[in-house]
């Protein structure tokens, strides 16, 4: 790809959720996901060069070391807390 630069331009505003990266820089986490419902669907764990990109769903995080580090992208711009807390739903079988 050719050397290039983005031109400025607005970005209209609109009704979206957002989309994030979470990049593990040092140490483990672990990622619990969840289904559109609230569902636990999968925990994982994530380790260092490890990445998650989640695009619907909910999802919830914990370090698993005192020294975990990541980096979290998102779409934006940010306009303050986006989110809304939920408490889990048990898979019936």
């Amino acid at each position: 790809m050719a050397p290039h630069r983005h031109d400025v331009k607005k970005l209209a505003i609109h009704d979206a959720k957002a989309q994030e990266c979470w990049i593990v820089k040092k140490g483990s986490i672990r990622v619990i996901l969840y289904d559109l419902d609230d569902t636990k669907i999968k925990s994982e764990i994530l380790k260092c060069g490890d990445f998650l990109v989640t695009l619907g769903g909910g999802h919830g995080m914990e370090t698993l070391e005192d020294e975990a580090t990541i980096l979290e992208v998102k779409n934006g711009p940010f306009t303050g807390r986006d989110y809304t807390s939920f408490v889990e739903k048990e898979i019936l079988s």
